[in-house]
C-alpha cells in the first residue's frame, strides 16, 4: 500500500508536469548546486557525481551544500567551487526561521541547476522552492513528484552508482572513476608525527569496531562484535601490523572495549585524538583498514587504501568498497541478510547475522589483498 508520502509525491508530479527521466546533455548550465546534508558516508558517495559535472560543466561555478558534520569530506575538493556549510539540527529538528531563512538566500544565488541526493518528498518540496531551472534528483516510490529530472532508487545498485544517475541525467558521461577525498601533504606531516609519538613508524592497520552514528540516525545494530574485532587484531599483528583503533563520535565504549581487551604492545586508542580531516590522513597512511559498514571504510575506499569492510544486517551490493581495486569484504551467509532496505533494520531478535562472521574469515581477505597488492 502507497504511503501518504508516495501519494502526495504523485499527485504533484501530476500538477507539476514531472518528473521526467531523462534530458540528454542540457546547454547553458552555469550555476549548479549539489545538495548533500547527511551522513559522511553518503557524501563520500557523491564524489563521483562532483567530478563527472564539473568534467561535463568545466566553466559553471558548482557549490555544494552540505552539515558540518560531513563538510570536511569536502575540503580541498577542486570540483568544487564553494562550500555551503550548514547546520543540520535545520531540517533535522524543524526550524522554520533557519529553513526560511536558507531558503532566502539560496533563490539569491539563482542557481539554474540543482542536484539533490535526498530522497524525500519534503526535501523535494523544499528544493523546487529554490528556482532552479532543472531540479534533479532520485524519486523514492513516487516521492520525486516535485523533480524535474528524477532517477529510480534502486536498492540493487550501489549508492554511488545511484547517486551517478543525477549528472547523466544532465548528459555527463562517467569516468569509470571511484570516490575522492583530498588529504594534504601536511594533514599527512601532522598524523605522522602523532603516530611517532606512539611509537608507531612504520606498518600499522586502523581497525574501526563502532560507526552507524550520524545526525540522522543511529544505526549501532550493524556493528559486528567487538571480540571479533579484538581476534582480527591479534591475527593482524602477528602478520606485522600495529593496530591503531579510531572512531568517531559514539564510539567511545566500544573503542574502549576494544583497547581494554588486547594485550598491551603495538596498539594504540586514538579516538578522541584526532578530527575528521586528520583520521583521512590517517587512512591515506595505512596498511589495511578493517571496519564495520561505516564512514572509515568508505573513506578507505575513496582513499584506495587495502581494506576489509565487515557487513551484518546492511547490504554489501549497496555499500560495498567502492571501485577501490584494493577493497575486499565479508558478508553474512545468512539467508535473512541483509535486512536493512530503504533506511530501516528489520525488527530482528536474534541477529545472528553479527555472529556470522569469524576472525579467520577476515583474515582471509586480508591475505588476499595483500598478495594481490604484491
Amino acid at each position: 500500500m502507497a504511503t501518504l508520502a508516495e501519494i502526495a509525491g504523485r499527485m504533484a508530479g501530476y500538477f507539476l508536469g514531472g518528473p521526467k527521466r531523462g534530458a540528454g546533455c542540457l546547454p547553458g548550465l552555469n550555476r549548479i548546486l549539489h545538495v548533500k546534508l547527511w551522513a559522511i558516508g553518503e557524501v563520500i558517495f557523491t564524489t563521483p557525481a562532483v567530478r563527472r559535472l564539473r568534467k561535463a560543466f568545466p566553466q559553471a561555478q558548482i557549490d555544494y551544500l552540505v552539515g558540518r558534520t560531513a563538510a570536511p569530506v569536502l575540503e580541498n575538493n577542486p570540483h568544487i567551487d564553494n562550500l555551503i556549510v550548514e547546520d543540520e539540527a535545520v531540517f533535522l529538528r524543524p526550524q522554520p526561521a533557519e529553513a526560511l531563512s536558507l531558503l532566502s538566500r539560496l533563490r539569491h544565488m539563482r542557481y539554474d541547476t540543482l542536484l539533490l541526493y535526498h530522497h524525500t518528498l519534503l526535501f523535494n518540496i523544499y528544493f523546487r522552492a529554490v528556482g532552479a531551472r532543472i531540479l534533479a534528483g532520485i524519486d523514492r516510490r513516487g516521492e520525486g513528484g516535485p523533480l524535474h529530472l528524477a532517477g529510480n532508487m534502486d536498492e540493487q545498485i550501489h549508492q554511488a552508482d545511484e547517486y551517478n544517475l543525477l549528472p547523466a541525467l544532465l548528459g555527463a558521461e562517467d569516468d569509470g572513476e571511484g570516490m575522492e577525498i583530498f588529504v594534504l601533504d601536511e594533514e599527512k606531516r601532522d598524523v605522522r608525527n602523532l603516530l611517532e609519538s606512539h611509537n608507531i613508524h612504520n606498518k600499522f592497520a586502523l581497525i574501526a569496531p563502532g560507526g552507524g552514528v550520524n545526525p540522522k540516525t543511529e544505526m549501532v545494530d550493524k556493528r559486528l562484535p567487538v571480540e571479533l574485532f579484538v581476534e582480527t587484531a591479534e591475527g593482524l599483528r602477528r602478520m606485522g601490523y600495529k593496530i591503531v583503533i579510531v572512531g568517531g563520535v559514539g564510539d567511545e565504549e566500544v573503542c574502549a572495549r576494544m583497547e581494554g581487551a588486547m594485550d598491551a604492545g603495538d596498539v594504540v586508542n586514538l579516538l578522541g585524538r584526532t578530527d575528521l580531516r586528520q583520521l583521512f590522513a590517517l587512512i591515506s597512511l595505512s596498511e589495511m583498514v578493517v571496519a564495520n559498514d561505516s564512514a572509515c571504510a568508505h573513506a578507505a575506499a575513496a582513499l584506495r587504501r587495502p581494506q576489509v569492510t565487515l557487513f551484518g544486517p546492511t547490504s554489501p551490493v549497496r555499500v560495498h568498497p567502492y571501485r577501490n581495486p584494493l577493497g575486499g569484504f565479508v558478508a553474512s551467509s545468512l539467508p535473512c541478510a541483509p535486512c536493512y532496505h530503504d533506511a530501516r533494520l528489520a525488527d530482528c531478535r536474534h541477529h545472528d547475522c553479527l555472529k556470522d562472521t569469524s576472525a579467520e574469515d577476515v583474515l582471509a581477505v586480508v591475505r588476499r589483498i595483500t598478495a594481490e597488492k604484491g
